[in-house]
C-alpha cells in the first residue's frame, strides 16, 4: 500500500466529446485509472474526491457543459500525495491536473465517431480456486495478509466443514459497445487492476481502445495472474466472501473480451496498430 513509482499504471486520459446537431459542444466524458482516495477515513466531507473536482474545472472551463467521469483499470493505484493535513490541497490539485488534461485534450483535433453502435455482455465464469483442503483453509483464515484475505478463507473454510463444494466460477458481466471502425469500449466488472490495459491491448491492439472499470457490478478485486502470485491486497478477490479468483481468471477475461470483440465487428487486431 506505500508509494511505488515503478508500479504499472494506465496514464492515458480518454475523452470523448459529444456535440449536438449544430456542433456544439453539450458534454465531455473523460477517464482515468486511479482509486479517488486523496481525502482519507478521516474526512468526514461528502465529495467526490478528485474526480468531482476535475468535473467541476471541466465545466468551469466550458460553461454549460455536463463532465462525466468513467473509472479505468486503477485498482493497484492510488493518488499520491494523499491524506495527511494537507489532503484538501491536493484533492483540488490532483482534479485541477486531470481537469486541466482533460480541457487539452477536448481543444485539440478529436477523431469523429461513426455507427452503428454495437453493444455486446457476455456473463463469463471466473474461475476460482476451489481445491483448497481444509488445512490449507485454516492456514489461510489464521494468518493470511489481510482481515479481508481471512474473512474470505473463513467464509470458505465453513462451507467445507458443513460438507459444501467450494464454488468454482464466479458469475461476472463483461461488455463491449463498438463504435462503427473507430473505438472499442471495453467494461471489465470490479476492481481491475492497471496490468488488464496492456493485455487487453496485446489482445486487440490499441489504436481506437478505451478500457474502463466498475461496470455492471462491482464485486471486489479483479486481479492478474501475477497480482495473485504476489499476493498483496488486490489479491484478497471477493469482498463477497464467495472465494478466491484463480490464476486462470486472466485468460478468462481476456478470452471473454476478444470474443466480445470479434462479436461487435472489431475490426483487425493487434496488426492493426499504427506504424
Amino acid at each position: 500500500m506505500a508509494p511505488n513509482p515503478q508500479g504499472c499504471v494506465d496514464r492515458a486520459v480518454p475523452v470523448l466529446r459529444v456535440d449536438n446537431v449544430e456542433g456544439r459542444l453539450r458534454a465531455v466524458v473523460f477517464g482515468y485509472a486511479c482509486h479517488p482516495v486523496t481525502l482519507n477515513g478521516n474526512n468526514l466531507k461528502i465529495s467526490g474526491d478528485y474526480v468531482s473536482f476535475a468535473q467541476r474545472h471541466v465545466e468551469q472551463q466550458r460553461p454549460g457543459v455536463q463532465a462525466m467521469f468513467l473509472a479505468g483499470c486503477g485498482a493497484n493505484a492510488n493518488s499520491h500525495p494523499r491524506g495527511g493535513k494537507e489532503q484538501e490541497q491536493w484533492v483540488r490539485k490532483h482534479g485541477e491536473s486531470l481537469g486541466t488534461e482533460t480541457c487539452r485534450v477536448l481543444a485539440g483535433r478529436l477523431r469523429p465517431l461513426h455507427g452503428p453502435l454495437r453493444a455486446e455482455l457476455a456473463w463469463t465464469g471466473l474461475p476460482l480456486e476451489h481445491e483448497y483442503s481444509l488445512e490449507q483453509l485454516r492456514e489461510l483464515a489464521a494468518r493470511a495478509p489481510s482481515v479481508w484475505h481471512r474473512r474470505n478463507a473463513q467464509a470458505q473454510l465453513q462451507r467445507r466443514e458443513q460438507g459444501q463444494p467450494l464454488p468454482e466460477f464466479y458469475r461476472a458481466p463483461i461488455a463491449l459497445w463498438q463504435f462503427g471502425n473507430d473505438l472499442s469500449l471495453v467494461g471489465l466488472p470490479g476492481e481491475a487492476v492497471a496490468e488488464y490495459v496492456g493485455l487487453i491491448q496485446k489482445a486487440l491492439g490499441s489504436e481506437g481502445l478505451w478500457v474502463a472499470a466498475y461496470c455492471g457490478e462491482s464485486f471486489g478485486y479483479l486481479p492478474t495472474a501475477e497480482i495473485l502470485r504476489e499476493g498483496g491486497h488486490e489479491s484478497m478477490c471477493l469482498t463477497l466472501d464467495s472465494g478466491i479468483f484463480s490464476p486462470d481468471v486472466e485468460q478468462s477475461v481476456v478470452a471473454a473480451v476478444r470474443a466480445l470483440a470479434a462479436q461487435a465487428g472489431r475490426p483487425g487486431g493487434p496488426a492493426r496498430e499504427r506504424r
